[in-house]
C-alpha cells in the first residue's frame, strides 16, 4: 500500500505479467511461450541499462592504472590537505574517462528489473491472480519439461536446468568481463594489495551468485529456470 510497493506494482509487475499473459495466449495458452517472449522483450527494453552498466565497467579498467598511480603516491601522505589533492585528481581521472558517480550506480537499476521477472514467473498461476482466470488452463508443458514442478531430486528436469542456469551464467560473466584488444592490459601495470584484493572478492562474489542461481533453479519450480535459462543464452 505504500507509495514504493504501488510503483513497483504498476511500473514493473502488472506489465510484465500481462505480457506474459498476452504471449501465452498467442501460442495456444502456452505458458512457455509466454516467458520466453516475455523475458526477450524485457531484456531488450531494459538493454540500455545493461549496456550503460558494462560501459561504466569497461571505463574504470581503463581508468585503473592511473587510479593505481595516485594511490601510490598519496600511499605515505595521510594529512587532510594531501587527501584533498587526491580527492581533486581523482576526480580529474574520473572526468578524463566519463566516469560520473550516477554512472556507477547503474547496475543497482538491474535488480528491481530481475527481480519483477522472478515474481511473476513464481506468482503468475497462484490463485487469486489478476490474470489467474485466463491461464487457469494454461499449458504449463514445455515438450517433457513441466514448468510447473517444483523441481527437487525426483525431478529430472531440475538438474538439467540447474546445469544449464550454472554454465550459461559463467559464460556470461565470462564474456562480460572480456575485454576488446585496446584495453587487454589495463589495470595490470601498477597492482597494489588493494586492487588484488578487490579482484579477489569479485571473483567470489561472482562465484557465490552462481551457485546460488544453480541451487535455487534446482529447488524451485520449473519455470524459473527455464526463464532464467532464455535470459542468459538470450544475453550471450
Amino acid at each position: 500500500n505504500t507509495l514504493l510497493g504501488k510503483v513497483w506494482y504498476w511500473v514493473l509487475i502488472i506489465p510484465i505479467s500481462f505480457l506474459m499473459s498476452l504471449f501465452a495466449g498467442i501460442f495456444n495458452n502456452s505458458f512457455a511461450m509466454g516467458i520466453l517472449f516475455a523475458t526477450i522483450i524485457v531484456r531488450t527494453i531494459a538493454w540500455p541499462i545493461y549496456a550503460r552498466a558494462n560501459d561504466m565497467s569497461m571505463k574504470m579498467a581503463l581508468a585503473q592504472p592511473d587510479l593505481n598511480k595516485l594511490q601510490k603516491k598519496y600511499a605515505m601522505k595521510k594529512d587532510p590537505a594531501s587527501q584533498q589533492k587526491m580527492q581533486i585528481e581523482m576526480m580529474a581521472i574520473y572526468k578524463k574517462y566519463g566516469i560520473s558517480v550516477l554512472g556507477c550506480l547503474t547496475p543497482l537499476f538491474q535488480m528491481p528489473i530481475f527481480l519483477a521477472m522472478f515474481q511473476v514467473v513464481y506468482r503468475i498461476t497462484i490463485p487469486g491472480g489478476m490474470w489467474v482466470n485466463q491461464i487457469s488452463n494454461t499449458k504449463m508443458m514445455f515438450g517433457t519439461l513441466d514448468l510447473a514442478s517444483t523441481g527437487g531430486f525426483n525431478d529430472p528436469w531440475s538438474y538439467v536446468l540447474a546445469a544449464i542456469v550454472g554454465v550459461t551464467m559463467w559464460l556470461l560473466q565470462k564474456l562480460s568481463a572480456k575485454k576488446p584488444s585496446y584495453a587487454k592490459n589495463t589495470g595490470n601495470q601498477v597492482k597494489n594489495d588493494q586492487t588484488l584484493q578487490t579482484e579477489k572478492t569479485m571473483k567470489t562474489v561472482s562465484t557465490v551468485m552462481i551457485a546460488m542461481m544453480t541451487v535455487t533453479t534446482f529447488s524451485s519450480i520449473n519455470a524459473l529456470g527455464f526463464y532464467w535459462v532464455v535470459g542468459n543464452i538470450y544475453s550471450i
